[in-house]
C-alpha cells in the first residue's frame, strides 16, 4: 500500500471509530447520489481495498435522519401513486 493510501486509511479508520462510538452512519456523496455505510460495512469494504477515500468525502449521519429521509421518499411515492391511479381511473371511467 502506498504511503498516501496508508495515511488516508489511518485517518478514515479514526473517523470510522468515531462513527461507531457515536452510533452514526458514514455517508459519501457520489455524483448525484449518496452511499451510506455502517462502521462495520465500511471496514469490510476498506479491507478489500474499496472506498478508501479521504475523510473530507465522508460525513457522519444520525441513522434517524436517514430513516426520516427514506420515509419522506416513501410518502412522496405513495402520494404520486395515488394521484396517478386517480388520474387513470378518471380518464378511463369517463367514457
Amino acid at each position: 500500500m502506498t504511503d498516501d493510501k496508508e495515511m488516508i486509511l489511518a485517518e478514515l479508520n479514526k473517523l470510522i471509530d468515531q462513527a461507531e462510538q457515536e452510533r452514526k452512519i458514514l455517508r459519501a456523496s457520489v455524483m448525484f447520489d449518496s452511499i451510506d455505510f455502517t462502521p462495520n460495512e465500511l471496514r469490510e469494504h476498506n479491507a478489500k481495498g474499496e472506498f478508501i477515500w479521504g475523510v473530507v468525502n465522508w460525513h457522519l449521519i444520525d441513522p434517524a435522519d436517514i430513516e426520516r429521509e427514506l420515509k419522506n421518499v416513501v410518502d412522496k411515492a405513495a402520494k404520486n401513486l395515488d394521484k396517478f391511479q386517480s388520474k387513470i381511473s378518471n380518464a378511463f371511467n369517463e367514457k
